[in-house]
């Protein structure tokens, strides 16, 4: 199972250019699943334009997204807004290779010091896995790093790998490199984190892409510059993890209950 992190910087606001970063990336990258950072396909610039971009892409970007997932027979996960209703979401989308899509709507919601996505977006509260060429995916975005819990709920119900897709400005990075190894260590699980890089307005992203095993260690890492990861996922590994430190056994589901 081949993962590609698509480490790309996207223009605020012009989601076919941000369009046409993902085709280069797919085309280029022989990978089973492609990932790359939150509100990609807009640019990550929190002020009032979001719906506008959202119709945008639903207009005339979801199908082409759809279509390159197709014809490369490919998983692609990308971040983008979404209208919903009345609401606006934060949202993370899986186009399969098979034509369908599926949505995350972010659930933790960034409203302190630069971030203001509460003013923008309404959270969502529903997790979502998806299996995919054989493994087991749990996914977030960004802020949603810093909630142990929904983590330990995909661990518990059988996730191989933890995936963060994120817009992480510089100010954030030593939050994110401290909590990163965690959620992998405590949960025996890959931990697969993709940011965005660039600057758009005043906010200059730490880009920092990586791979880290369930053991904890990083086995790939990008620097602040544009580039693609690609890592082969390996179930052996996960194994090994779990032998050595079980958390996943010893988790005390009659404390804190699976629900």
């Amino acid at each position: 199972m081949r993962v590609a992190l698509v480490q790309s910087s996207s223009m605020a606001g012009d989601p076919v250019a941000n369009l046409r970063s993902l085709e280069e990336a797919v085309t280029a990258t022989d990978a089973d699943l492609f990932l790359l950072p939150e509100l990609f396909l807009s640019g990550y610039d929190i002020t009032g334009t979001q719906r506008r971009q959202a119709e945008t892409i639903l207009a005339s970007v979801f199908k082409k997204v759809s279509d390159l997932a197709v014809r490369n027979a490919c998983e692609i996960v990308v971040g983008c807004p979404v209208i919903d209703g009345e609401a606006l979401r934060n949202s993370l989308v899986l186009f399969s290779s098979d034509g369908h899509t599926e949505r995350y709507d972010k659930i933790h919601l960034a409203d302190f010091g630069p971030f203001h996505e509460k003013k923008e977006f309404s959270p969502g509260d529903q997790p979502f896995m998806a299996e995919i060429g054989g493994f087991k995916f749990g996914f977030s975005i960004c802020y949603d790093l810093f909630f142990p819990e929904l983590f330990k709920h995909f661990a518990l119900r059988g996730a191989d790998a933890l995936v963060c897709i994120s817009a992480s400005p510089c100010s954030s990075r030593r939050a994110f490199e401290a909590v990163l190894p965690a959620r992998a260590v405590e949960n025996t699980c890959y931990m697969l984190f993709v940011n965005n890089t660039g600057t758009q307005g005043s906010t200059e992203f730490f880009g920092g892409s990586r791979v880290i095993s369930p053991v904890g260690r990083t086995l790939e890492e990008a620097t602040d510059q544009e580039s693609v990861i690609v890592i082969t996922l390996d179930r052996k590994e996960i194994a090994r993890a779990r032998s050595g430190r079980p958390t996943l056994r010893d988790s005390r589901q009659d404390i804190w209950p699976l629900r």
